[in-house]
């Protein structure tokens, strides 16, 4: 049976016609206009002053320099795993 196991029936989507909400045609004749790019996260990490945003962008020497103006710190050897834990979970 058609959408066994979802318990769901046909959706009534109304009438979908050949364009998107912004009116822009997705027919055979239209053409696709992707979204523009908005700012790279690379460059809203730069002017961060946030440590934790450069360590998920690799930048650790910034991070460090932050830290260490922030909050006094001088010895990193500790934060290295958290550091690493950051970078590969972003």
């Amino acid at each position: 049976a058609a959408g066994a196991g979802w318990d769901i029936d046909d959706l009534d989507l109304g009438d979908v016609g050949g364009s998107t909400p912004m009116g822009k045609s997705t027919g055979a004749g239209g053409f696709f206009a992707p979204p523009t790019l908005g700012t790279s996260a690379l460059i809203r990490w730069k002017d961060s002053n946030v440590p934790g945003e450069h360590v998920a962008a690799g930048s650790f020497s910034t991070a460090m320099e932050l830290l260490n103006r922030q909050c006094g710190i001088v010895n990193f050897g500790p934060l290295k795993p958290v550091f690493l834990s950051v970078y590969t979970g972003a």
